[in-house]
């Protein structure tokens, strides 16, 4: 049986009782709608006295520079000034001199990069939410095979089942890269760029499918890049981490010499150091000189009340500013070196 759906339509023109039109009861249909018919109709706008279906939210292109003093742990890697993949630049990074470096697109932690990348996704970005991940490197020559910057995939513990603070993690096929000289960029796209889980067990090689089909619903944690602590003086270069969604919304992360002078959190209380880069304000440092260790040039290190026993060294940090909360609250207790030039909220 059809259903007649009726409009009433309002004359306000000169001479109209408005307010008598608008008391007047309509005769009540015999047949309503299903409250269940009612919900599947769409919702429309009026533009211009014109009924228009909302429009679909934009894909937005979001960029961000890291430079080398924001590496949360682990060795910084040096400059490779005025070399870079086009589309990037001005400067691209190198291995470290010693050690190993590697840099998060976290969620919360290590500055909650992933929400800087894509700040309306990340709270509920998904392995199934990846649509592409690509990025640049370029091997020197004469390097030894199965050397150079990796991606790994981390995914967010659940409480059942994890494998450490992540659930899972995945890394890339980087050992399979034999560029030297030039750049090169590897992609998921067409299934060039494979993982493989190397925690809690090894599983077998993966394209970015295969892992949306087995591990679609897991939280991404962080997508990072690294290379190996037994690589000490690895030459290798990086740039350019590109990752994009599937509602095409694009992150690109451009390795540089860029100083970001990010604000620093410390807190005597509940605070941790460790590999913290206290750059969370609700997951603070425990100690001043960890949060000075880890600052860029020109950030500030903000001190909440409490005592804090321990000496600082703030050499080689320009322009660094320590705020404490008040200078009532804030007690520093030197043990072998006075601390001075702290400023006060």
């Amino acid at each position: 049986m059809a259903h007649h759906h009726r409009l009433m339509t309002v004359d306000n023109r000169p001479g109209h009782d408005m307010e008598a039109m608008m008391s007047r009861k309509e005769p009540t249909p015999t047949l309503w709608c299903s409250l269940s018919a009612l919900l599947m109709i769409p919702i429309f706008t009026l533009v211009a006295g014109i009924l228009a279906a909302p429009a679909a939210l934009a894909a937005t292109t979001t960029a961000i520079e890291v430079a080398p003093c924001e590496v949360p742990d682990e060795q910084p890697p040096r400059i490779n000034s005025g070399d870079f993949p086009t589309g990037f630049g001005p400067d691209s990074w190198q291995g470290p001199a010693t050690g190993k470096s590697n840099w998060h697109a976290a969620y919360i932690a290590d500055g909650d990069k992933l929400s800087a990348l894509f700040p309306d996704d990340a709270a509920t970005l998904k392995v199934s939410d990846l649509a592409s991940i690509s990025y640049f490197t370029k091997r020197p020559v004469g390097t030894p095979a199965g050397r150079d910057w990796w991606v790994m995939i981390y995914t967010r513990p659940t409480g059942s089942g994890d494998c450490s603070w992540y659930k899972n993690r995945f890394i890339n096929n980087y050992n399979d890269h034999t560029n030297e000289g030039s750049w090169t960029q590897y992609s998921t796209d067409g299934g060039a760029m494979t993982f493989n889980k190397n925690a809690c067990g090894v599983g077998g090689e993966q394209t970015l499918t295969d892992l949306i089909t087995n591990h679609g619903t897991e939280l991404i944690g962080a997508i990072s890049i690294q290379t190996d602590s037994g690589w000490p003086g690895f030459d290798g270069y990086v740039d350019g981490l590109e990752i994009t969604l599937t509602n095409g919304n694009i992150g690109q992360v451009n390795l540089g010499s860029a100083l970001t002078a990010d604000d620093r959190y410390v807190d005597d209380t509940g605070g941790i150091d460790g590999t913290n880069s206290c750059l969370n304000p609700m997951d603070p440092c425990l100690t001043i000189q960890r949060a000075v260790n880890v600052a860029c040039p020109g950030a500030t290190v903000h001190v909440a009340a409490g005592t804090y026993d321990e000496s600082l060294d703030i050499e080689g940090v320009a322009g660094l500013t320590i705020n404490g909360a008040d200078k009532a609250t804030v007690v520093i207790k030197p043990t072998t070196t006075v601390c001075w030039g702290l400023a006060y909220d």
